[in-house]
């Protein structure tokens, strides 16, 4: 009878209670800053790491317990990850989902031991890294095979109902794990991705793949810290035509050397307006600001005289950054107001 009388109290509310509902749930929304709905979202959550706190808000008990506990303590350790990752590799393409979860959780356990990595002059042995850090290094041939793991074409918003190539979450998630690796510019860490060839694959997939920003992010980032390795030839090949590797293009050949790149792009980006340029714009721009403060004398902290003595030798580097070249004509409007300049203001008497 209880449930009968709710339904017919339901039924006399009409579309007069549903509206009176749906308003107070748009005022919970707009009460709600633009930080708490974010934090809140599932898919931030699953991407992007949040504090206890908001940890808390976001569906966590908030026990004081939970939050004092060791982050690595609810991880597994590292020797199971990786053997779920070469359980997970012959199974091919099948096995791609279940790789992005598992390198999700080494780049957790990665960030939760950055604090209490060796320094750059520490010559550390590789029993000396904490363990997850370890386990990478321990594994890097599994890595090499996650990059090279290829998804289906997909199709996409952006691409109607023709199937496009695919990066998949696996290849994401390694690369932010070798962007972890090489923040720290230990010669250890930077000789093993030099021996793997995994700085060049990545940047090589960053321009295959022009609309995946996140992996586009990572190789840049790469990018940066490697410039700063004592290790000159985890870089220096970037330089060279298949990036010394045989590092081959989507459509045949070998990939152009990495400033040859970032000028072809910003030659087919000048051509258009803004607005209609290819995505992979956004990356040649932040790959050439890297390039040029790196090889500027006045930077004295970020100078390194063996890039500047490559970009010097290569006259049609020399033009496109000069005025009127692509590239400066790019980093100009990448430097400039995002509302554009501001009106003028109207004579006063």
């Amino acid at each position: 009878r209880g449930s009968a009388g709710r339904v017919a109290a339901g039924k006399s509310a009409g579309p007069a209670g549903q509206q009176q509902q749906q308003q107070q749930q748009e005022e919970q929304v707009e009460s709600l800053s633009l930080r708490d709905l974010v934090k809140h979202s599932s898919m931030f959550r699953r991407y992007f790491q949040i504090d206890d706190e908001d940890a808390a808000g976001a569906g966590g008990s908030g026990s004081g317990e939970e939050e004092a506990a060791d982050p690595l303590a609810q991880l597994p350790p590292p020797e199971e990850l990786w053997q779920q990752v070469g359980e997970l590799l012959p199974q091919g393409r099948a096995g791609i989902p279940g790789l992005g979860e598992v390198l999700m959780l080494v780049s957790r356990a990665l960030d939760a031991e950055m604090a209490a990595m060796p320094a750059v002059e520490d010559k550390a042995q590789l029993d000396e890294f904490k363990p997850h850090f370890r386990g990478v290094l321990q594994h890097m041939d599994l890595l090499q095979q996650v990059m090279q793991l290829e998804p289906a074409p997909k199709v996409t918003q952006y691409s109607s109902t023709e199937a496009q190539p695919a990066v998949g979450s696996h290849r994401v998630w390694a690369a932010a794990i070798l962007h972890m690796l090489l923040l720290h510019n230990n010669p250890i860490i930077d000789q093993a991705v030099h021996e793997t060839n995994l700085l060049p694959t990545t940047t090589a997939l960053a321009l295959a793949h022009d609309r995946c920003g996140a992996l586009q992010c990572r190789a840049a980032d790469m990018l940066r810290s490697s410039l700063h390795s004592s290790v000159q030839q985890l870089w220096q090949g970037l330089f060279k035509q298949g990036y010394d590797c045989g590092a081959e293009q989507p459509t045949g050949g070998l990939v152009p050397p990495l400033h040859v790149a970032v000028m072809q792009a910003a030659n087919n980006a000048a051509k258009q307006p803004i607005g209609k340029r290819p995505c992979l714009t956004g990356f040649a721009a932040e790959v050439a600001k890297t390039l040029l403060q790196s090889t500027d004398p006045s930077n004295k902290e970020f100078y390194y005289p063996a890039l500047a003595a490559i970009l010097d030798n290569s006259q049609e580097w020399q033009d496109s950054v000069n005025q009127q070249g692509a590239i400066h004509s790019i980093l100009q409007e990448q430097a400039g107001q995002l509302c554009g300049p501001p009106p003028p203001r109207p004579a006063t008497s």
